[in-house]
């Protein structure tokens, strides 16, 4: 039988009694914990509860067999901001907060409808789906075991713009993905709002023949040699030393640091605001030529840092950076290494 809306459920990994508050789509309901949480989870995921008996015997939920527009998931307009397309893995954790497996996905957070065609693969495993996507949607890859991670992935996702004329601008992006590289783009998935590990569509040099399949654009890129980026150079300080040994090796970027007294702004501006201020600072640092600067964000929802995270990443004068614990900041910062 299914679960409907009002069923009171227990969770199995977290051993966390809810009620049911959505119909099943595409494998999943949303849990209201008792805690008044609310928790997308896998039909598998549950078992019935009953309070008169100490074992809670799972309900035989039947195995839902996916159709390509099933896998589709619609969001709100409110959550398209326009940063692009994504390729995101979403851990599952069990009560030990331990990794069961990651759901991939695809994310169209673009201004336009796609056709795409994707495919995740190992040496002994592969995924391939093709579908259209429109605007504000993601698309349900499939379950990636923790082993598969550790063996290094291979993503290689086409795509083209998709218009009433039909398709236009095809262009492909292939990723190989090793275990240090995935580890080091946690971010927060757009749409979900849950931290996860994320991969921009940035598209290929190599361009996609026409008439040629994605298997045989894979094995092209494969056989292929990497593509040398040289690193750009380094600004050249003019600024004398005694402005440099002014400069202040950190940047507080919490709102009331950055507001006038009694000053109030919606949220979205208050970020906005932030992100020009943490702008302007990694400017000067790099000007000044600093070897090192800690960037204030504190823990709050994830946003901030994710944000000051994928600018870091994409920032050709960073040499590494890190958001770990610290005896001054807690986890509330992020150590810069600048070149």
């Amino acid at each position: 039988m299914y679960f409907k809306i009002g069923d009171k459920v227990l969770l199995k990994h977290l051993n966390e009694a809810g009620t049911v508050v959505s119909p099943p789509d595409i494998g999943m309901v949303q849990v209201e914990l008792d805690n008044g949480e609310t928790i997308p989870v896998f039909l598998e995921d549950l078992i019935a509860y009953n309070p008169l008996s100490q074992a809670n015997v799972p309900i035989s939920a039947p195995k839902q067999k996916f159709t390509e527009d099933s896998r589709i998931i619609e969001f709100p307009v409110s959550k398209h901001s326009k940063t692009g397309l994504w390729t995101a893995f979403i851990p599952k954790f069990n009560q030990y907060d331990e990794i069961l497996y990651y759901t991939a996905y695809l994310l169209n957070d673009s201004k336009n409808d796609i056709v795409f065609e994707i495919e995740i693969s190992t040496k002994a495993f592969k995924l391939r789906h093709d579908n259209i996507l429109k605007q504000v949607q993601a698309f349900l890859i499939g379950r990636i075991e923790p082993e598969m991670i550790e063996s290094q992935l291979t993503v290689v996702v086409s795509l083209s713009d998709y218009y009433t004329s039909g398709p236009e601008n095809k262009r492909t992006q292939s990723l190989r993905i090793t275990p240090k590289k995935f580890f080091s783009r946690d971010d927060l998935v757009p749409f979900f709002d849950q931290m996860g590990y994320l991969f921009e569509f940035i598209p290929d040099v190599q361009k996609v023949e026409d008439g040629e399949s994605l298997k045989d654009f894979t094995e092209k890129i494969l056989k292929s040699k990497p593509v040398q980026v040289k690193n750009k150079p380094k600004y050249v300080s003019t600024t004398d030393p005694l402005r440099k040994s002014a400069f202040e090796p950190q940047i507080d970027l919490h709102a009331e640091k950055l507001l006038r007294p009694g000053q109030k702004l919606e949220e979205h501006m208050i970020m906005q605001l932030q992100m020009r201020v943490f702008a302007e600072y990694m400017e000067e640092a790099i000007r000044l030529g600093m070897d090192k600067v800690y960037i204030i964000h504190g823990r709050g929802n994830g946003k901030l840092k994710s944000a000051i995270a994928r600018e870091l990443r994409n920032n050709p004068y960073v040499i590494d950076f890190q958001n770990e614990y610290h005896n001054k900041y807690g986890f509330g910062a992020t150590e810069v290494w600048l070149r």
